[in-house]
């Protein structure tokens, strides 16, 4: 599934959410962005109420970085684009969400085959260098 304009990766928990009604059979995972989990982060509270098969990764370089790419291209502040604090791990386990922050690959698969999916949904925050992430999506905006 992805966003009708194919570009906001913010339609990711509402989907997912659908996905998991939909067929509670089999895992949904939604991968988000820094951009997109506040938009619907309240929707997680569904998620956890009906305990869907749902892996919520977090996708964190600490800002807009898309949009902070446009930009640094026209010269414009980068401050409101870099946020302090890009975790969301204390507001989802808050929720009922079990989860970890992970620092590298081998931390990503031990949470991974640790959830439950069965259980109900899980949450995984990977963080990475932003200005990797920069020249990734150069030019996409």
């Amino acid at each position: 599934l992805i966003s009708g304009n194919g570009r906001f990766m913010g339609t990711g928990i509402p989907m997912a959410i659908g996905a998991a009604f939909h067929d509670a059979t089999v895992p949904t995972v939604a991968f988000l962005g820094d951009g997109g989990i506040g938009t619907h982060v309240g929707e997680l509270r569904i998620a956890a109420r009906n305990r869907l098969p749902i892996l919520f990764i977090l996708m964190s370089d600490g800002g807009f970085g898309s949009v902070r790419t446009r930009a640094i291209k026209d010269g414009m502040t980068q401050h409101p684009l870099l946020m302090e604090d890009p975790s969301w791990l204390a507001i989802t386990t808050a929720m009922g969400i079990p989860g970890a922050c992970v620092e590298n690959q081998q931390q990503f698969s031990d949470m991974l085959a640790s959830w439950q999916w069965r259980d109900g949904p899980g949450y995984i925050e990977v963080a990475f260098d932003p200005e990797i992430y920069q020249r990734m999506v150069d030019g996409l905006r």
